[in-house]
Order: structure tokens, then C-alpha cells, then sequence
């Protein structure tokens, strides 16, 4: 149990809605013991395990960009309650944007970490179009840089993209913590059986071709290559997924899945004998980032394949666990050899201790 003076930290998570790096990062602070709770607009999200917060509390805005800047004022309002009516000792604000972490600075009086999943000024935003891009981006810079500069303390999902904080916004303190599970059991299934190899795509995918994740041309030049890709979207909605659905039907060679629960991902992923990390656009923001499935690939027993740029592919290039690609033909050499990959996990799970540590550097005013 971590305490500060006998004090157990109670701590408020914030988001728009719970994603896999927060989802992470509570989970392992609960093995420490850590009072968390969690505030989520709109309703709470289906796609994590909730138990391990004792209360969670949800403010009624959507969580869509455009209803949350309706909305200000209303969740302005719904945090300054929820802060005052409870004894918490910081609040923990995810990005994606930057507005929650910005208006939590800005109204309470409180330490606020900002996790800085993303860096949204290095982003596209393929959803905006004409003037309203412009005006998205101006909004997006301005909430980034101040509460970059104001909050208690940073966290950022890579030492990358930590450096490069520190030297573009000089915040008052920084960690990190790269985007890994806990180190827990995990149980794995059978490998598909049969001479043809299948890769699982478990992430984010674009319907839009300025998206970076707009990677249809590319899973189909994959298959095209004799390789079978089952897709994992992470949208549990009919509407979000069926689109989805639709153009992966039009790819031979693509198998659609239905999403799972996180707590479920290495389980069902553990069948295939490749998991894939690619990007339509390597953007600075990705050169520096992290993914989720790079650590729960190799957990489940995949080697990686991704493209050969970047902070990930360094990575799998040092450690061996996996294959780097400069263009979809480079499959065919894969897919014809029998090589060997390092799969050791030593460095897959997540380290609480920087999460701690800067909780406690905030509160001791160190």
C-alpha cells in the first residue's frame, strides 16, 4: 500500500471517456492502494473494467468535441462539485484534447497532472474542414501550451515525447510512463492452425484518407500478399462499427471482429502469429509516441510489424521483437521465413513508481 505519512493518496482520475492508457494507469496505482475515483461526461464507457475505482461520478455533457465546448460551463460546474464535496488530493486529467486539463487549472483549486497521451498541436484533425479547422487548431495550441506550462505536473507516454515538452513548454515537473498493462496472469489460446499467417490489427482505424490511420491501401496490399488481417476496431457502438464492418468486407483477406474489453485484448489476440503497428502518415506526434498493443503483442506471444520510422520501430529494431517494413511488399520476405523472435516481457509491464513519484514531488511542493 502506498502512503505518504500514513495519508493513503486519494486520487480523481478525469476523462471524457476511459481509455486504455488511463484504464492502465488507475489499474496499476490500485495495486499500489490508491483511493481512485473517476469522473467520465456523457455516461460511463462500456469497454474497461470500472471496479477498480471506488466512485465514479459522471457529468451530463457528451463527450464529443462540439458538446463539450457547449457544455464549458456545465462541466466546469460539475467539477468545481465534484472536487468540493470530496477530499481528494489531486485530480489526474487525460488529454485528447487538452480542454479538461485546461479548465481544471484554470477553476479549482487543486494540483492537476496532466497526462499528455497525444500531442494534439502535432496531430491532424481530419474531422474539421474549411475555416473550422483553422479555428479547431487555434483552440487545440492554446489548450496544450497553457496548461503544459501551468500544471502541477506532466506526464507524457514516452521519453521522447517527454524531451520534447520539456523543451517546447518548460512545465514545472515531468515523468512517464510508457503505454503497458500490469503485470498480471494472462491466459493464451491455440494458434490458428493452417500454412497461412494471420495478423491482428487491434486499434484506432480511420474513415477518412487525411486520417493517419486510414490504412485500408495498405491492409490490402498486405493481403494482397497472402496475409490474413483480423481487425479489432475499438468502438462498441453499432453505428461507429458497422461502417467499419462494411469496408473490410471489401478486402479479401480482412476478417472483421467485434471489439472486446481491454482486460479481454491479450487473451483473444494471442491466437494470431502477428499483431500489426502501423501508420498511414508517421506525423512528429507518432514518431514519439507509444502504443498500447506494442507490450500486450509481445505478451500474448505476437511479434510486431511496423513501419520503419519512429520511436517504435527503434524499439522492436533493439529488441528484436518483431519486423520493421518500409513498404507493404517487404510482408513476402516475412511471411516466407521461419524466423526467430525475442519475446521477452521483462519491460511490458507497467512501473507505478513515476506516477508516485510525481504525485509526491506535488504534494510535498518538491
Amino acid at each position: 500500500m502506498d502512503m505518504m505519512r500514513g495519508h493513503i493518496m486519494k486520487i480523481l482520475f478525469v476523462q471524457n471517456q476511459l481509455c486504455s492508457r488511463a484504464w492502465k494507469e488507475a489499474k496499476v496505482l490500485n495495486t499500489c492502494g490508491i483511493d481512485l475515483s473517476l469522473i467520465e461526461l456523457g455516461y460511463e464507457s462500456s469497454s474497461k473494467d470500472h471496479s477498480i475505482f471506488k466512485n465514479i461520478y459522471i457529468i451530463p455533457v457528451n463527450p464529443d468535441m462540439n458538446s463539450m465546448v457547449k457544455g464549458k460551463n456545465k462541466i466546469i460546474k460539475g467539477l468545481k462539485k465534484i472536487v468540493k464535496e470530496n477530499n481528494f488530493d489531486l485530480i489526474h486529467i487525460h488529454n485528447e484534447p487538452d480542454n479538461l486539463g485546461y479548465w481544471a487549472k484554470k477553476n479549482l483549486d487543486i494540483p492537476v497532472v496532466h497526462d499528455v497521451h497525444d500531442l494534439m498541436s502535432l496531430k491532424p484533425i481530419p474531422w474539421a474542414k474549411g475555416p473550422k479547422k483553422w479555428i479547431v487548431r487555434k483552440m487545440y495550441n492554446k489548450w496544450e501550451k497553457e496548461i503544459c506550462q501551468n500544471a502541477d505536473g506532466i506526464m507524457a507516454p514516452s521519453l521522447p515525447m517527454m524531451k520534447f515538452i520539456e523543451k517546447k513548454y518548460s512545465p514545472k515537473r515531468m515523468a512517464y510512463v510508457d503505454n503497458k498493462p500490469v503485470k498480471e496472469s494472462f491466459s493464451r489460446k491455440e494458434k490458428i492452425p493452417g500454412d497461412r499467417i494471420h495478423a491482428v490489427y487491434s486499434g484506432g482505424i480511420g474513415m477518412d484518407p487525411e486520417s493517419p490511420r486510414y490504412l485500408w491501401p495498405m491492409f490490402k496490399e498486405l493481403c494482397d500478399h497472402g496475409l490474413k488481417i483480423h481487425l479489432y476496431p475499438p468502438v462498441f457502438k453499432k453505428n461507429e462499427y458497422e461502417p467499419i464492418r462494411s469496408k473490410c468486407n471489401e478486402i479479401k483477406g480482412m476478417i472483421f471482429h467485434l471489439p472486446v474489453a481491454q482486460h479481454e485484448v491479450i487473451p483473444e489476440i494471442s491466437q494470431y502469429h502477428f499483431g500489426l503497428v502501423i501508420f498511414k502518415i508517421h506525423t512528429e506526434n507518432i514518431k514519439m509516441a507509444t502504443s498500447n498493443r506494442v507490450y500486450e503483442y509481445q505478451i500474448a506471444g505476437l511479434p510486431i510489424i511496423t513501419n520503419d520510422i519512429g520511436h517504435i520501430a527503434e524499439y522492436i529494431k533493439e529488441k528484436g521483437c518483431g519486423e520493421v517494413i518500409s513498404e507493404p511488399d517487404d510482408i513476402k520476405g516475412i511471411l516466407s521465413s521461419n524466423k526467430d523472435y525475442i519475446l521477452d516481457t521483462d519491460d511490458c509491464f507497467m512501473d507505478p513508481g513515476p506516477i508516485i513519484d510525481l504525485y509526491k514531488k506535488i504534494l510535498n511542493k518538491k
